[in-house]
């Protein structure tokens, strides 16, 4: 199974505030750290990967990664900086995962 899956950790962490944005890639939040208190803007992407950790298209081919790629490398006051990333389960496919999980 993949060590960086995660599952809960958006609601555990951050209060959602306010929607910012959709387009086709993700939305963006408006969000506040449950912790630190401070405010940060959320990007959320929905990625259909499937739970095979042999499949012949792992997380880092999937296009999305591009896109994180670029941005944790820029450094600019009129981008937003990037703080970091995950890999969460969506709540159905919990279940899934705690299956996959219970095999190995």
């Amino acid at each position: 199974m993949w060590p960086f899956l995660e599952t809960g950790r958006t609601l555990k962490t951050f209060d959602k505030i306010a929607e910012l944005g959709k387009g086709g890639c993700g939305t963006v939040f408006k969000v506040q750290h449950k912790l630190d208190g401070r405010i940060y803007a959320l990007k959320t992407i929905k990625m259909h990967i499937e739970f095979d950790p042999d499949a012949k298209k792992p997380i880092h081919n999937h296009p999305a990664m591009k896109e994180i790629e670029a941005i944790s490398k820029l450094s600019h006051d009129n981008i937003v900086g990037y703080k970091g990333c995950w890999v969460e389960a969506e709540e159905p496919d919990r279940k899934i995962v705690e299956r996959i999980l219970l095999k190995q």
